[in-house]
């Protein structure tokens, strides 16, 4: 049975839809969508794709789904932006 795709590549799109198969994952169409036309304009596409997948995100967590793991090409910012719009914030240590 497929999964929803919790992020997409701030980079190109096309690179989750080449991968989702092998991923055994389905690409929902309305999220698909909202990155077409984005392929030169990186900052609009990270907003985008962070709000997608904390849309995602927060639909599974309404279904039960604990974990996440968020492939992002080595896109550290996208996933903390994630986090943080799901009310995640990384524990800081107190100063000695």
């Amino acid at each position: 049975m497929a999964r929803p795709l919790a992020t997409k590549s701030t980079r190109s799109a096309d690179r989750v839809v080449m991968f989702a198969p092998g991923l055994a994952v389905t690409l929902l169409l309305d999220a698909a969508a909202r990155f077409e036309g984005l392929d030169a304009d990186p900052e609009t596409r990270a907003l985008v794709a962070a709000t997608t997948a904390s849309e995602l995100c927060q639909r599974l967590i309404a279904e039960g789904v604990t974990g996440f793991h968020f492939y992002t090409l080595n896109q550290a910012p996208l996933s903390l932006a994630v986090c943080r719009m799901l009310g995640l914030r990384p524990l800081l240590q107190e100063a000695a």
